[in-house]
């Protein structure tokens, strides 16, 4: 007898890409049988929703006794590790335990993920084992590396149609090197411009990379304004510490005054009764703004998207902030050659105006309100779980799979 349902994996890590997948769950549920492989932190998020998921600690032919020797070694060596013993023993077991197979001994992996961290890596065959246990129809996963890119290989290995979806705008570090790599069958994107890059960066397959949008930004765009508020400007400072170097881009450098002078700018900017001028800073980012009379201070209390729904215009650097204020209608200035410009730029995206020093920002900021068609703009048709739903439903009623990706 055959499957009722078909089968689907959904595969991610926490954080945004899960919420990414809780989503697309409850939009998949009645019509598929759905499981969710949680890595690191998804499982908690998961839990407290009452989702049923998976962990590497469900599947016993993994758990071999060099398997637990080495994730209960690493776990004892993890600070602030906040996932089920049991489960964070499996997954850092299996994925060390495959990095001394790939490297050739227990102490150049070791070495390895001392330099590297857990960037390093891979458990391929782990993801193919659960692979041919689970035997899905369709495996799905975000932008991460490691086992999200682990799945994605196994399932091209073992013929199984897979779908990516890309968690934001950005695609370095991610989502490129699926793409040039080829790693996976289809890529599921924010917007035309994040097609664009994929397309331009890679030679993936342009049919293949579809523009569904993301179901995070789904309850974002329910919000959408159809006009300005206010004859005030309203401006919020998406704000964030901008070092001269960061250890994740190690050749980027930037100007470390660059943050002051902006702060100073749109304090400047504040004292002038046409505007209105917040600033939010980063949940990370240590602040005082006592110095900036002419500002509101908005924290993490404050809902942010009501705020972005009252906001004109939104300065940042690379802030998800920035594209959350566009999908309600919101223009974006950008702050430009960064040393966070080496992992993106929304001005090269085709989403904003740049600045490449503060006395531009006065000028940028008014720009963005008068742009003819700032607040009709949508990032994606529709709602991006239907979307994607609809993509599903459209690879799996194929009576060829192989034909349909390599037609």
């Amino acid at each position: 007898m055959g499957k009722s349902k078909k089968e689907l994996l959904l595969v991610c890590y926490g954080g945004g890409h899960v919420k990414i997948m809780a989503a697309l769950y409850l939009s998949l549920r009645e019509e598929y049988d759905v499981s969710i492989l949680a890595l690191t932190t998804a499982a908690n998020y998961l839990k407290e929703r009452n989702i049923p998921y998976l962990t590497f600690a469900s599947f016993d032919a993994l758990l071999t006794k060099e398997v637990i020797t080495n994730g209960k070694l690493l776990l004892n060596n993890l600070v602030g590790n906040n996932v089920d013993n049991d489960e964070s023993v499996a997954y850092l077991g299996v994925s060390f335990t495959e990095m001394v197979e790939r490297e050739g001994s227990f102490d150049l992996a070791i070495d390895k993920l001392n330099k590297q961290g857990r960037s390093c890596f891979l458990p391929k065959n782990a993801l193919k084992k659960i692979l041919e246990t689970l035997a899905p129809d369709l495996v799905l996963t975000t932008n991460v590396h490691r086992a999200e890119m682990a799945a994605l290989m196994s399932a091209k290995e073992l013929g199984i149609p897979s779908v990516c979806i890309n968690d934001n705008v950005w695609i370095e570090g991610g989502v490129k090197k699926f793409a040039v790599e080829n790693i996976c069958d289809y890529i599921c994107v924010l917007s035309d411009e994040v097609k664009k890059a994929i397309i331009d960066s890679s030679s993936f397959p342009q049919n293949n990379i579809i523009v569904t949008g993301t179901p995070v930004f789904d309850n974002i765009k329910r919000l959408r304004k159809s006009s300005r508020k206010s004859d005030i400007i309203t401006v919020l400072l998406a704000d964030c510490e901008l070092p001269e170097k960061n250890p994740r881009f190690k050749n980027a450098t930037g100007d470390p005054n660059f943050e002051f002078e902006v702060r100073d700018a749109l304090n400047e900017l504040g004292a002038n009764p046409e505007f209105q001028v917040i600033f939010r800073p980063h949940p990370n980012q240590v602040y005082d703004y006592s110095a900036y009379e002419n500002i509101r201070c908005s924290t993490g209390e404050e809902d942010l998207h009501k705020l972005l729904s009252e906001t004109d215009v939104v300065v940042t650097a690379i802030s998800t902030v920035g594209i959350e204020g566009i999908a309600i209608g919101c223009g974006l200035v950008s702050l430009e050659n960064t040393v966070y410009s080496a992992a993106g730029s929304y001005e090269k995206l085709g989403f904003s105006t740049g600045v490449t020093n503060a006395d531009q920002l006065h000028v940028a900021i008014v720009a963005e309100v008068n742009k003819p068609k700032q607040l009709t703009r949508n990032l994606y048709e529709g709602l991006s779980t239907i979307n994607i739903t609809k993509l599903i439903e459209n690879i799996l009623s194929t009576k060829s799979y192989n034909e349909q990706i390599h037609k």
